[in-house]
This record gives structure tokens, C-alpha cells and sequence, in this order.
């Protein structure tokens, strides 16, 4: 396409003032009678594309550019998906697209000058027709031969049925070239192609590789597996399948995404080409790993540059040397290199030579001489290649490289010879330092295990101290017991509405602990025993907050066994009167039982019966 000034005719003149200021949407065809102003689109058959001028305003201008945009989802000119006229910037609003009558090609006419979407010698009479597809076409209107179409004009977007590869016989080269910004269409600074030697998609930032397609997105390598690349004899070509509802887009960033069509979200969702796909994501002297969910990661022998932001994962700032090399000093003995396996080579830049040496011990050799050589890569061809100043781009492709894969050629990283671990004194046989490029990884992993392992001793350690503290109160459970509490509470639930109903249902007792009613009774002590009867001994026992009680403690001599026992306890317990002592609780351990009671200060009902029978008796 090429831009030709010229004075319009007459006619055509004529033309632009019969046209019609109003906005008219035609459908699919735009004849040679017909003119598409900067209001008027063509709509697709479906609907689903629509063609017309869009604005763009830069440095309070507006520039009208003609484009295609998807219709899915909403009209959203946002969502640009072909442009005719990148280099040539409309600034008339009153410009118009129509067909020259001439020649029959796709023109669009700005005042005074005329810029050829299309660029035929045909001198018949055409007509243009925009597809479901979004592919524009300029036809024959006898033979319906296709003279041109825009599919082989794509811009920054590759949609169904659009070729990435050439055609020598017709000079076709079918790539994706960016915007050169977010608001400017015109050719950016990377270009997307297929690059048949590697069998992948590339990325371009003009002369210098940015990109290589590195695997990590499973879908773009399924489409392109199952499209296959075809091979002709003037043609070699692959093509984004027609059945595939999506598309690939080449950011301004130089990134590529691939957009697809959801019904669920009646929008397209975007899927980034790779985390490593952005210009120097990583920085300088920085390896990036796709498959990681942290991607960046500095070199073996460097550090972050800035520490602070490397943190926060802003790490473009990239990283720098733990250690000068050697060189730099005038000594070279101490450099040494260290090879790194299964890396894509970095970008090329400016100053990195490409050079033919017969052995990889020449090609080290060249680097070793120069103190600006960084690092060098040597291949099967014999070409050795050396990086100049800084490294940037190198990508960690172990994860989907076969490890016989001897093809790919090692990159061997310039360092001193103090960051290499050397197998013995010889530093020449020093052997590859661990792998740095799961470091982060590896680190996250113990940083969680030892989080987990820490929060395992703490609750087993609290449990400890709680079946500690649960021991020792179980053996001062009676010490701590409260008798006029109980007492009271015993008291507020026995009301006369409830008493029936407290003699039907289960009545329960508090166990203490045989060492708690020890510690009472001073270990049953004489001084503390009360008295003796039938079933056992009578003991006082004194708490810690002074309350007193009554233990009897049955002897295994009484012959009262659990029943009855059970019974007695069942029966006092229910039997609470002003005028009846208390059952308190019971003890039971292995072969003791012991039945805890309410305190008698004033001794109980038999000495003043029977001590005053006794008394009568011996005055008499």
C-alpha cells in the first residue's frame, strides 16, 4: 500500500457533497456507487464485525484511521482488530472510504489527497464484501475473483483463518507487527513470525530477538500442533484454525496474548503467551522460569540490584555482580565460566558479535580476551556468539526440554573464580554450582514446613500443658470444692414444683480424687478421725478455703459392696432436707470408696439420745 497525492476529479468532488452527514450502517457490501464517512460503518453478515473510521486523538488532535473491530460482547472500537491506513493518519472528518472507479481499488479520499487501501490493475468494475470472518474483500463483480483481501495485510492481531509465513511468488509476508502505542496504530517496534528453522513463533524488537515461544502456553502450541505448517513450493505458511474461537494479539509491550471468546462471560478473556513473554521482565543478569509461580530469579554469582523493590516483585532493575570480575582488574586468570544447560539464549543487543571459530575452546578463548564479554554460546555450526555488557531475557526451558536434546547450545556465564565450587584445587575442572533456578521455590517449600512443623509443637505443646494442669486440679479437686455454694444451688433447684421430678430423674454426684481427700483428712489421720461405725471410719476434713467436711471412708471389711453403695448415695443424695445432712460427692478409686458428707459441728443426733439414755442411766 503506498500513499499517492493527487487532485481529485470532478465527479469525485461532486461526490463528497451529495454526502450525507448522518450516520447509515450498510449491510456486508460496499458498491462503487457508495461512500463510507467518518459515521458510517459495514456491518457483517452475522454481525459479528463491523468496519468503519475510528478516531484517535494524540496531542489534542484527532486522527481517523479506517479499522475492523469485533462486535462480540458490545460495539467497543477498543477492541481494533485491523487497520488499512497505519501509516497514513486522516485528520478530515469529512474523509470517506469508497471504490475507485478507475482502477476499482479501495481508496479513501482526505480533501484534496487519496491514500489506496488497495493496489490493483484490474480496470473492471469491484465491489467490497466483509465477511463473518472480519476478512475484508475487494472482488471481481463478473468473475466474483478475489483481487485483494485484508487477511493478507494483518496488523497487530491473528485471527481465524490469517496466515503467519511468506509467499515468494506473490511477495507476501503474512506477521503481526504491534501499535506503536496504546493510542497510535502505526507500526510499533516488535513484529510477530513464524520462524520455520526453530518450528515456534518469534518476536521481533526490530533487528533483535525478544521472544521465543517457550512452551508455556499449552494452548498455543496445541492450536499450532494440530494446525500444522504448510510447506508449498513458493509458500511456507501455518494458520490459525478457522474452528478455534479466539485470536492472538501483539501487545504494544511487545507481549503476546491470546484472547478467546467465553459464552459463560459473553466477553474475551485473555491469556498471557507466557510469564516470561514481557520486555525484561526480570531485569539484566536475571533468569526467568515459566513454569514458577514466582518467575524471576537472579543469576548464580549476582545479587538484586535493588533489594528493596526485588521484594516487592518489581524487579525490571535486574541484578549485579556479588564479586568483579578479574578482567576488569587486568588479571584474567580468575575468570572462569559456568555452563548453564537447558537456557534460551538471551536477547541479542547492540555490540554482540556472531563470529565462525572451529572449536568451543576458541569460541571461550575470544571471551576470555575481550573483558566486556559476559558470556559466549558455541553451536554445532561453529558459530560462536558473545554477549557484550549485559544479559537480558534468558529463559529457563528445562522443564519442556528432552534431556537428550543435545541441539540446543549452552550458554556459559562469565564469573569469578571464587563463586565456583571447585571439585579440587584445579579451578579449571571446577565443577556447576547448584541449580539456582528453583531456588525461590525451594525456599518457599522449607519456609512451610518449618511454619507447619512450628504449629504442630505449639498445639502439642499447649495439649501437654493442658493435661498437666488437668492431673494436677483432678488431685485438688475437693481442696478447691466450695460447700456453701453447692449448697445453695442444691437448695434454689429443689423447690416444691420440681421435687417430683428430681426424685424420677438421675441424680449426679462430683467424683473427687482419692489424693484430694488425703490432703483433707491429713492422710486419715487420727486426729482428724470423728469416730467409727459398722461400715467404716469417720474422718473431718478441712479445704482450702476452710469449709469443713465428712469422709467416711468404708472399710473393705464392712461388706458393703457397689450396689450398695450406690443405693446409699442415690438415696441421700435425693433425701435433701434442712434437717438431713448432705451428701457432697463420693470417691472412688480401685478398691477405696468413700462417701464425702456435709460437716457437723455440733456432733450428730445419736450422742445427745443416746449420750443423755447413758446419762439417766448411770444416775439412776
Amino acid at each position: 500500500m503506498t500513499l499517492t497525492f493527487r487532485l481529485t476529479s470532478l465527479t469525485t468532488l461532486l461526490f463528497l457533497c451529495m454526502f450525507c452527514v448522518n450516520a447509515t450502517t450498510y449491510k456486508e457490501y460496499l458498491w462503487m456507487d457508495q461512500s463510507l464517512g467518518t459515521s458510517d460503518t459495514i456491518l457483517s453478515r452475522s454481525g459479528n464485525f463491523e468496519l468503519g473510521f475510528f478516531p484517535a486523538v494524540r496531542e489534542n488532535s484527532t486522527n481517523y484511521y479506517i479499522g475492523i473491530w469485533n462486535k462480540k460482547g458490545g460495539s467497543d472500537k477498543n477492541k481494533i482488530m485491523w487497520v488499512a491506513n497505519r501509516d497514513y493518519a486522516v485528520q478530515a472528518s469529512s474523509a470517506a472510504l469508497t471504490i475507485q472507479e478507475t482502477e476499482g481499488n479501495i481508496i479513501i479520499i482526505d480533501r484534496q489527497m487519496t491514500y489506496h487501501v488497495s493496489q490493483i490493475s484490474n480496470n473492471s468494475i469491484t465491489y467490497a464484501k466483509l465477511l463473518d470472518s472480519g476478512n475484508l474483500l475487494l472482488l471481481n463483480n463478473f468473475t466474483q475473483e478475489i483481487l485483494w483481501q485484508s487477511f493478507d495485510y494483518p496488523t497487530d492481531t491473528l485471527l481465524p483463518g490469517m496466515n503467519l509465513g511468506y509467499d515468494t511468488d506473490s511477495g507476501y509476508t503474512w506477521s503481526l507487527s504491534s501499535w506503536k502505542s496504546a493510542d497510535d496504530p502505526a507500526p510499533g517496534a516488535f513484529s510477530l513470525k513464524y520462524d520455520f528453522g526453530r518450528a515456534t513463533l518469534i518476536i521481533n524488537n526490530g533487528s533483535n530477538v525478544f521472544w521465543i515461544d517457550d512452551r508455556s502456553n499449552d494452548t498455543i502450541d496445541n492450536v499450532i500442533s494440530r494446525s500444522g505448517v504448510h510447506k508449498e513450493r513458493y509458500r511456507r505458511y501455518f494458520t490459525w484454525p478457522v474452528d478455534y474461537n479466539s485470536m492472538l494479539v501483539l501487545e504494544v509491550s511487545g507481549e503476546l496474548n491470546q484472547k478467546y471468546w467465553s459464552e459463560e462471560e459473553k466477553g474475551w478473556i485473555s491469556i498471557q503467551s507466557s510469564k516470561c513473554g514481557t520486555n525484561n521482565l526480570c531485569g539484566a543478569f536475571s533468569i526467568c522460569n515459566p513454569q514458577a509461580l514466582d518467575p524471576c530469579d537472579c543469576l548464580h554469582g549476582f545479587k538484586p540490584f535493588d533489594a528493596n523493590s526485588w521484594s516487592k516483585g518489581i524487579k525490571s532493575a535486574g541484578c549485579v555482580r556479588k564479586k568483579e570480575l578479574s578482567c576488569r582488574n587486568g588479571v584474567h586468570s580468575n575468570d572462569v565460566f559456568m555452563p548453564l544447560n537447558k537456557t534460551q539464549l538471551p536477547s541479542t543487543l547492540k555490540g554482540d558479535s556472531k563470529i565462525k571459530i572451529d572449536t568451543e575452546r576458541g569460541c571461550e578463548s575470544a571471551c576470555s580476551r575481550k573483558c566486556s564479554c559476559v558470556a559466549y554460546a558455541y553451536n554445532l555450526n561453529g558459530y560462536c556468539h558473545l554477549w557484550l555488557g549485559q544479559i537480558l531475557n534468558l529463559k529457563n526451558i528445562s522443564t519442556y526440554v528432552d534431556n537428550s536434546d543435545n541441539t540446543n547450545p549452552i550458554f556459559n556465564l562469565r564469573l569469578d573464580a571464587s563463586e565456583l565450587v571447585p571439585a579440587d584445587s584445579n579451578t579449571a575442572n571446577a565443577k556447576e554450582p547448584a541449580n539456582d533456578f528453583r531456588k525461590h521455590e525451594n525456599w518457599l517449600r522449607i519456609l512451610l514446613i518449618v511454619i507447619l512443623i512450628t504449629l504442630l509443637t505449639f498445639l502439642i505443646f499447649g495439649l501437654f500443658v493442658y493435661w498437666i494442669r488437668k492431673q494436677r486440679r483432678k488431685g485438688e479437686d475437693l481442696l478447691h470444692f466450695n460447700v456453701s455454694m453447692s449448697m445453695k444451688a442444691e437448695d434454689s433447684e429443689l423447690t416444691e414444683a420440681r421435687r417430683a421430678k428430681v426424685k424420677k430423674k438421675e441424680v449426679k454426684l462430683p467424683l473427687f480424687s482419692f489424693v484430694s481427700v488425703a490432703a483433707a483428712t491429713n492422710n486419715f489421720s487420727d486426729d482428724n478421725k470423728l469416730g467409727e461405725g459398722g461400715f467404716g471410719p469417720v474422718y473431718k476434713g478441712i479445704l482450702l478455703n476452710g469449709d469443713e467436711v465428712a469422709v467416711k471412708r468404708l472399710s473393705r471389711r464392712s461388706g458393703q459392696g457397689w450396689e450398695e453403695l450406690r443405693n446409699e448415695a442415690l438415696l441421700i443424695a435425693k433425701l435433701q432436707h434442712n434437717n438431713l445432712v448432705r451428701l457432697l460427692g463420693c470417691c472412688i478409686d480401685q478398691e477405696e470408696k468413700m462417701l464425702i458428707y456435709e460437716f457437723m459441728p455440733n456432733r450428730s443426733l445419736d450422742v445427745f439420745l443416746f449420750g443423755l439414755y447413758l446419762a439417766v442411766s448411770k444416775l439412776s
